[in-house]
């Protein structure tokens, strides 16, 4: 009895978290108008209908700047799911692609969308064929800062985002934070926003999406976030550190600007106006060991069929959330080939996303008769299966046989397609943390999804789960009084009291 009462408190925070948290065009575009070509490199998988030499150059310099970040921030900051580009010729060809806002295409070169299973990368080609990789590495540094996606302000990630976007090389060595000359005219010409504005601006303000006020936001945000970071005033740099650590504890972000700097928006604003007035931006350079030559890790580019270039337009559709015009790209492609696995991979995404688990579940058994090679196919199948065998309920050592079986195998080929996807690991770890007799590769699948995703708390909750079915009791307390702390999801939080509250009252029981 006392072991239910806990077990049935770790069940329903681990299924929760799992649910909670895991759950783009015009008219379809003619795929076949152009010729659309794959290139693989190590850790980027580019897809385009521009010229080739154009996609090579800007796969060498993706790698050159995902090995530098590598090199100053650890290799664990670029650990990362697959990363998908899309590399489209020209603005006609982008433009079904764009952001939406207010009904209409937003005019962006680019942008970047952040997703479970895949990160993907839009860029219009025409906005880099001068040299310029600003607009990419802009979209990139997004991926490599996506640990502070939820506690940065939108001002503070867009504008570590452009001082990061002039990541130059020469040789070994490496130059972040050069001056941007459009963002200083255009502050030249233009007055600031006053900063408790700037700090409000969300990603439906108008400042954000429309034209004629984008360029405020960005170029005020580049300004600030490179003041405080690689600025003339070493105590600002110092207080950049206590900001950041603030934010990630969950104090409100402008609560955290007046305390860690010791001052108000007004007078920052001040500080600021003199900061430009200067005219010194010195970037921060650094020399690096490593050779950052990465051209000899790319494999031979290769034509896709027209079947295949509808998927990846679908699936970028689906990433921006645009379900109905996706699924034009997937029935097309259907009609085209229907003996082919990518549309039924993507259609079964789809469903997934629409919470039609039952479709789901037909598309992905579809797919994977079709011989299908895709991890979020074998994870999706998995997922879709355990959710509707115990309808979000705790009733995990209910599954049948067959149904745990289907799941387990699923689970472990996604791993084997892609070793790097937390989520698989931590399902499969929830699985066997229902068998007393499973926990040791409860306790290995648990740990390698901490470890891709250190900063996911709902992770941690499900170990600490596994640390009370261990009967490591203070351990667990531990790990569930860090859950506690006000930074962390108000949901994950909630479970994790109420586990705590359980594991207190079991002790209680079992005193005489």
């Amino acid at each position: 009895m006392v072991n239910f009462r806990v077990n049935a408190a770790v069940w329903s925070a681990c299924l929760a978290f799992l649910f909670h948290g895991l759950v783009c065009g015009e008219a379809l575009a003619a795929a076949s108008a152009d010729q659309w070509f794959q290139l693989q490199t190590r850790h980027f998988t580019i897809f385009s209908n521009g010229r080739v030499d154009d996609v090579r150059q800007l796969a060498v310099r993706l790698e050159q700047f995902r090995q530098a970040y590598s090199v100053l921030a650890g290799a664990q900051a670029v650990v990362s799911v697959p990363i998908i580009v899309m590399a489209f010729s020209n603005s006609d060809s982008f433009r079904p692609f764009q952001p939406i806002y207010q009904g209409k295409p937003q005019a962006v070169a680019g942008f970047f969308q952040r997703d479970m299973d895949e990160n993907l990368i839009a860029v219009n080609l025409k906005a880099i064929e001068s040299g310029s990789m600003e607009v990419i590495f802009h979209e990139y540094t997004h991926l490599l800062m996506r640990h502070n996606d939820r506690i940065w302000p939108l001002w503070l990630k867009e504008g570590m985002a452009e001082v990061y976007s002039t990541f130059a090389i020469d040789n070994n060595r490496v130059c972040l934070g050069l001056a941007k000359t459009h963002h200083l005219e255009f502050l030249r010409d233009h007055p600031l926003m006053p900063l408790h504005e700037l700090f409000n601006v969300s990603h439906d303000s108008p400042q954000y999406n429309e034209r004629d006020q984008r360029g405020t936001f960005y170029a005020q945000s580049w300004a600030l976030a490179r003041y405080l970071v690689l600025g003339d005033n070493p105590v600002r740099k110092t207080q950049f550190g206590i900001f950041a650590r603030q934010l990630r504890e969950g104090v409100r972000a402008e609560d955290a600007f007046t305390d860690a700097f010791r001052t108000d928006p007004a007078s920052m604003e001040l500080e600021l106006k003199q900061y430009l007035a200067r005219g010194k931006f010195e970037p921060l350079c650094y020399n690096v060991k490593t050779t950052l030559n990465p051209g000899q890790s790319f494999s031979t580019q290769h034509v896709l069929s027209q079947v295949e270039v509808l998927f990846q337009q679908g699936n970028l559709l689906v990433h921006c959330n645009r379900l109905d015009e996706a699924e034009k790209y997937f029935k097309r492609a259907q009609q085209l080939a229907p003996e082919s696995a990518r549309p039924s991979e993507g259609l079964g995404l789809l469903a997934g996303r629409r919470k039609n688990h039952q479709q789901a579940i037909a598309y992905f058994e579809q797919a994977i008769a079709q011989r299908s090679f895709s991890f979020r196919v074998h994870f999706g199948y998995a997922r879709e299966l355990y959710s509707t065998a115990t309808e979000g309920n705790i009733a995990v050592r209910g599954l049948s046989p067959e149904i745990e079986q289907k799941v387990r195998g699923s689970l472990q080929r996604a791993i084997q397609l892609m070793p790097l996807f937390a989520p698989s690991h931590y399902l499969l770890g929830v699985i066997e943390l229902a068998h007393s007799e499973n926990l040791v590769q409860a306790a290995k699948h648990l740990s390698r999804a901490l470890e891709l995703e250190p900063d996911n708390k709902g992770y941690l909750l499900a170990f600490a789960g596994l640390q009370i079915e261990r009967r490591e009791y203070a351990a667990a307390r531990q790990t569930l009084a860090s859950l506690l702390r006000p930074e962390v999801d108000p949901e994950v939080r909630r479970r994790a009291g109420s586990l705590l509250q359980a594991l207190d009252e079991s002790t209680k029981m079992k005193k005489p």
